[in-house]
């Protein structure tokens, strides 16, 4: 969804704000409907002095899901740094054993499928040339 964490929470909340619901398959306790019940599920105020205590209390439990949406986006954060620094060592450990990485520049490679196009244009020029030659 995003680059950063704080730049996917941002983007959520945009989201959120603008009415669209998302859904995320892995982490479903982050979903936009889950955000609004936190929302909706507020302690009803009572308008006495209890109301001030209650009002602290549907206060924390919004900061407390908004809290959870932005772990869970640093944490799909930190899992891509994880995995850009796993490919990186991955390349560096078989460069040193040897192995070549990537193509070998100035070879040039065919493929099947340029092999079978080349053959049928020769076949069809062949067929056109036979044909106008008639």
């Amino acid at each position: 969804m995003s680059r950063n964490a704080e730049e996917g929470f941002q983007l959520y909340e945009e989201l959120f704000n603008l009415g669209i619901d998302l859904v995320f398959l892995k982490e479903q306790h982050i979903n936009t409907d889950t955000y609004k019940k936190a929302l909706e599920n507020n302690v009803q105020l009572t308008g006495t002095n209890v109301g001030f205590i209650l009002e602290g209390i549907n206060k924390y439990l919004l900061s407390l899901a908004k809290e959870q949406i932005k772990i869970a986006f640093e944490q799909s954060e930190e899992e891509v740094l994880d995995l850009h620094q796993r490919t990186s060592e991955g390349i560096k450990t078989a460069k040193l054993n040897g192995k070549q990485i990537g193509r070998i520049k100035g070879n040039k490679y065919t493929t099947k499928k340029e092999i079978i196009l080349k053959t049928a244009r020769i076949l069809m020029t062949r067929i056109l040339i036979q044909r106008l030659s008639k």
